[in-house]
């Protein structure tokens, strides 16, 4: 079985391989491990991630990288582990043609190295009689696609612009937000100063 916690990993293309995969949600309670392991700035869910692989018998992990968090705890877990299946989907940081070519040629590199692991077929056909049946149970709903699909890229393109920014910061884990908040800081400080200075006597 496989494991993964962010939602942007396609887990259709595993079922298409008859493999298990879950999605982790880790609940402990002590980093033992990884604080050992990690650096003490990175986040408490990678910590999590990390002490909860160790406890299970998952045969590998599919991470995407869309924070800092996650690409390390690929580099960590790959060396701890290296009999076993581990791939970072590189997330493409907006929505057009371009970007869903380059999605497409990781999407096929994720599926030749996980052939190449386990030794099992893609089944194409299978993956379309995947998606034709999550599409049935979406209609189901009475949700519009067009509406789905909106949501979905708006969602998408929050979370990527926002993280996307946390890779360069060589200490920081905090997903790109302290960047943010302290560049509304210096505006709203800007401001001030600018108020006081054209309403002092």
């Amino acid at each position: 079985m496989l494991a993964y916690f962010c939602k942007y990993v396609p887990e259709e293309l595993f079922q298409a391989f008859g493999t298990n995969i879950t999605c982790m949600e880790p609940h402990v309670t002590t980093f033992t491990q990884a604080d050992a392991l990690m650096h003490p700035n990175m986040c408490s869910f990678s910590k999590a991630v990390l002490e909860e692989f160790e406890k299970q018998d998952y045969d590998g992990m599919i991470f995407t990288s869309c924070c800092d968090s996650s690409r390390r705890l690929y580099d960590i877990l790959r060396h701890l582990f290296p009999d076993k299946f581990f791939f970072c989907l590189d997330l493409p940081r907006k929505i057009n043609d371009f970007a869903v070519t380059l999605y497409t040629r990781q999407l096929e590199k994720l599926i030749d190295a996980y052939t190449a692991f386990s030794g099992k077929t893609f089944s194409e056909e299978k993956l379309l009689e995947i998606c034709r049946k999550r599409a049935t149970e979406q209609k189901r709903t009475n949700v519009s696609r067009d509406f789905d699909a909106s949501a979905w890229q708006s969602a998408a393109i929050v979370c990527l612009l926002y993280t996307s920014d946390a890779a360069d910061e060589e200490d920081s884990v905090d997903l790109g937000g302290r960047r943010n908040i302290q560049q509304k800081k210096k505006e709203k400080n800007k401001q001030n100063t600018r108020y006081y200075s054209t309403h002092t006597l």
